[in-house]
């Protein structure tokens, strides 16, 4: 079942257990890995320096909740390598849930320890940006700053040029209650 881009039995409950899948730092590690380009669990231990064991229970949730799709299988000494893809791509998008709370601020705590750990590595001297705010708007401006954010992430995608600078990005934007 995939939650994402499949109609799943129950939305919500699938819904749920996506979120809960993503709410681990390894997890979105696996998913921005598979979102370049393919991988196999040997190859994100690799990468990751894990176990292969580690990374492997990783992509078997991660396909569970619908996040990671198997692409290929290639034979690989006497066995079979298994090659997943994200279903999300670059960034995470979800539907509204009302009953998903728990899960989603389980995801937000990952992203905010995440960006606190980038933090750490900063270039000294180097410029930063920080910003939050609340703001009233349509629905359709909200939509369409959504569609812009989306739009620039996609625009600053990973490059293979030598010269080009490692950046760390965080983005949360999502409605609240009047209060």
């Amino acid at each position: 079942m995939n939650p994402v881009n499949a109609e799943p039995q129950d939305p919500e409950q699938g819904q749920r257990a996506a979120l809960r899948a993503l709410a681990h730092p390894l997890r979105l590690r696996i998913l921005r890995a598979a979102a370049a380009e393919p991988v196999s669990a040997a190859a994100l231990a690799r990468s990751l320096e894990v176990s292969q064991a580690l990374a492997s229970h990783h992509v078997r949730r991660l396909v569970d909740a619908g996040l990671l799709r198997l692409v290929e299988t290639r034979p690989h000494r006497g066995g079979r390598e298994r090659f997943y893809e994200s279903t999300l791509g670059r960034h995470i998008s979800l539907p509204g849930d009302k009953n998903a709370n728990d899960e989603l601020e389980a995801l937000a705590r990952v992203y905010l320890a995440n960006a606190q750990s980038a933090l750490t590595r900063r270039t000294p001297g180097t410029s930063a940006l920080f910003a939050g705010d609340e703001r009233q708007m349509t629905s359709t401006q909200w939509e369409q700053l959504r569609s812009r954010v989306i739009d620039a992430l996609a625009d600053a995608e990973e490059g293979p040029d030598d010269a080009a600078i490692r950046v760390s990005i965080t983005v949360a934007l999502f409605e609240v209650d009047e209060q």
